[in-house]
């Protein structure tokens, strides 16, 4: 199970949480974050980072619960680093026995056997790496698993010191700390049964009224300096070379695979900075390390029990997949890296360098779009084809109305080479009083119709460029479109004009055939009458 999980959606493309991780144990799909558990070392460092609270350690809370409803007894084992916390020792036992557990016992009473079987490793080997740390445990194998035979084959204090109780009592053993990979250690270590880190256990319970000075009732309970960096060396006989934080551990180990180096003794391996005191879910994270570790340098040491070393056998956890060098030159000429010139590295990405990103994106880990220079050049690229392509001018000024963008299409429209218009005021070639206008209001404006030359009828859309302070201008020659409205005008005028006289026309015709139906229709009339007459005369 992992033990720091991404709430899905909250992530935004930020890429602290790679920046921050040494060993890029997080790929991006689709703009989103996810963890690639087989890498993971679950050091807890992304979580510091990220903005937006996208990660979390798991919430194993409901297991504890479990394992109280049980017939067995459950103990607890403290990690020392809680004498950071506000409550003393007896508080601890007060809080915990409140919610059923049978006791606690603090981690350390675990530390005194590992601390010696390191040292006899030293001895017979020459040297050895602690395993104290899983995390670091993870990395060695994981990331130099040419080095794995060197780990001490001896479990951590807490498996050690989960065993020596359960053989002493009989009881399910809960892990109370400040590290999240412990959780990953507790599932592996048949001794540990649940690990939670502070803040988990803190909301089991009502906090208890906090003591004063609570840290120096943890002395005497044990090696109490065993959480700081270095702190073998005080019970141990041989040289310690304490490594705290992941790129100096990395660093170091990288020169110890090469042969650079020989180291001697024990060489302590801690991922976080400042080692338990500073883990991901320690105590008084406001405090810098150096108040820290003077607080437990107060406290007096205990090293007499019974637990012994717990031996574990530490092996190579798989072959890490590998982009090939074909398909990491590929992603690098996608990416516009096409000689060792253009590889910036950067790091904007969140990946030390620009072949380290390449094989991320060869092995569907990353995206192209994540590169900025990349992403930069593309979008710099296509507004720049757009500048070039577009038929309108486009003129863009400042806050002082002097010219920064002067298009090609600007050129040909108005008849000033670009050169010659950047940096000059505005108004020496165009009116500015709509660019003015723009920059008091910060409202566009669209459909000005300005006549900015002879023979020359451009529609002006001015846009403000919002944080910019920044006005663009985009001219659209609209002279053809006139001239062939003002045809089509006279066109409709001159018909007009002519239906009016065909009108005429046809009402002067009317009247004429009027008229001589008229007079027709009188003579018809008057030869009828005569006739009518005649007859009636010969009848009478």
């Amino acid at each position: 199970m992992r033990a720091i999980r991404v709430r899905q959606g909250l992530c935004k493309n930020c890429y602290a949480c790679i920046r921050a991780c040494e060993v890029k144990a997080t790929s991006i799909k689709q703009g989103q974050a996810a963890i690639l558990e087989e890498d993971c070392l679950a050091c807890g460092a992304c979580l510091a980072v990220c903005p937006q609270k996208a990660r979390e350690i798991r919430r194993d809370e409901h297991m504890v619960h479990n394992l109280l409803r049980g017939a067995t007894p459950v103990w607890v084992s403290l990690a020392p680093s809680a004498a950071l916390g506000p409550y003393s020792l007896p508080q601890w036992s007060e809080m915990l026995t409140t919610l059923g557990f049978a006791g606690v016992s603090l981690t350390s009473w675990g530390a005194a056997s590992v601390s010696q079987a390191y040292a006899d490793l030293a001895r017979r080997d020459g040297w050895a790496l602690s395993t104290a740390c899983p995390a670091a445990v993870k990395l060695t194998q994981r990331f130099f698993p040419k080095l794995t035979r060197y780990l001490a084959g001896v479990s951590s204090p807490m498996v050690t010191h989960a065993a020596w109780l359960k053989q002493t009592y009989g009881c399910r053993v809960v892990f109370i700390g400040p590290c999240a990979a412990k959780k990953y250690e507790a599932e592996r270590s048949g001794h540990v049964d649940v690990a939670l880190t502070f803040p988990e256990f803190l909301r089991l319970t009502p906090p208890a009224v906090v003591s004063t000075a609570p840290h120096l009732s943890f002395a005497g309970q044990g090696l109490m300096h065993f959480p700081l960096a270095g702190g073998v060396a005080n019970q141990v006989d041989v040289p310690v070379l304490a490594l705290d934080g992941m790129d100096e551990l990395m660093k170091y180990l990288a020169r110890v695979e090469r042969g650079d180096v020989v180291p001697k003794g024990i060489v302590e391996m801690s991922a976080c900075r400042g080692s338990c005191l500073g883990g991901a879910a320690a105590f008084r994270a406001e405090l810098s390390l150096a108040e820290k570790r003077a607080m437990v340098l107060e406290l007096q040491q205990a090293a007499e029990q019974g637990a012994q070393a717990v031996a574990r056998a530490h092996l190579p956890e798989g072959k890490r997949a590998q982009a090939s060098e074909q398909r990491i030159l590929e992603a690098l000429r996608e990416l516009g890296k096409t000689e060792p010139a253009l590889e910036y590295n950067c790091g904007a990405c969140g990946y030390h360098t620009c072949r380290e990103k390449a094989g991320a994106v060869a092995l569907g880990r990353a995206e192209l779009e994540m590169c900025l220079p990349f992403m930069r050049a593309k979008a710099e690229s296509l507004s720049n084809l757009i500048l070039a392509s577009t038929p309108n001018a486009i003129v863009v000024v400042d806050k002082n109305l002097c010219v920064q963008e002067w298009n090609a299409a600007a050129e040909r429209m108005f008849g000033v080479p670009a050169h010659s218009a950047k940096g000059k005021r505005v108004g020496e070639f165009l009116p500015e009083e709509h660019f003015l206008g723009a920059l008091d209001t910060l409202e566009p404006t669209s459909g000005i119709k300005l006549s900015p030359a002879p023979a020359l009828i451009t529609a002006l859309s001015v846009v403000p460029v919002k944080g910019g302070d920044l006005v663009m201008g985009i001219y659209s020659d609209i002279t053809d479109m006139e001239e062939q409205g003002k045809a089509l005008a006279k066109l409709r005028q001159e018909t007009v004009d002519k239906a009016q006289e065909v009108i005429n026309k046809q009402m002067r015709v009317a009247q004429d055939i009027a008229s001589l139906l008229g007079e027709t229709t009188a003579e018809s009339k008057m030869l009828l009458l005569k006739l009518m007459r005649v007859v009636q005369g010969e009848k009478s």
